[in-house]
């Protein structure tokens, strides 16, 4: 009898299943401004959560995931260690930075989550545009850093504007 049951709810649930991030792959990467002429861009190695997804119930999906601030890397020390600091990620007092989705749709060829992330104890609501090959999720948004309090609030020496790009393979 548990048996039954237990095969008439996976039947009314409809193919939404929950997929663990697999860390082989998977990586954040950010682009920003400096000084007006450079770029340095750097990644986020570490990150976990779950994915509820599924392309025909899309009502039914949802993203989770937490990326761990100590694991950012620019290639340089000096400057990973300063971002970690209270005036940057804060990373002693904010380990993580999450995206928690509250809506998945689709947009012409790709599909949208829209979610509150978290950083440094702020939240904003934004909407990451992405992709789904069948075993990774690739994805790319805007933020804007002095939302979360992240660096210095104006000048020339650091962008506002912060590219992410996410690529993220499942289990």
């Amino acid at each position: 009898m548990k048996h039954i049951l237990l095969l008439f709810i996976l039947t009314l649930s409809g193919n939404v299943y929950s997929q663990s991030i697999n860390p082989t792959g998977s990586i954040v990467e950010f682009e920003i401004s400096n000084f007006g002429f450079n770029t340095v861009s750097g990644t986020f190695e570490d990150f976990q959560g779950t994915i509820d997804f599924d392309t025909e119930n899309l009502e039914l999906c949802n993203f989770d995931v937490c990326i761990s601030t100590n694991t950012v890397n620019t290639s340089n020390a000096k400057r990973d260690a300063h971002l970690l600091e209270a005036d940057y990620f804060n990373a002693e007092e904010y380990p993580t930075i999450c995206f928690s989705s509250q809506t998945v749709s689709k947009s012409n060829q790709k599909f949208v989550a829209t979610g509150e992330l978290t950083m440094k104890g702020k939240s904003k609501l934004i909407t990451i545009p992405f992709e789904f090959d069948g075993l990774s999720f690739m994805g790319s948004f805007k933020i804007d850093r002095t939302d979360f309090n992240i660096g210095p609030g104006g000048g020339f020496s650091i962008g506002k504007n912060v590219k992410v790009k996410i690529r993220c393979n499942v289990n």
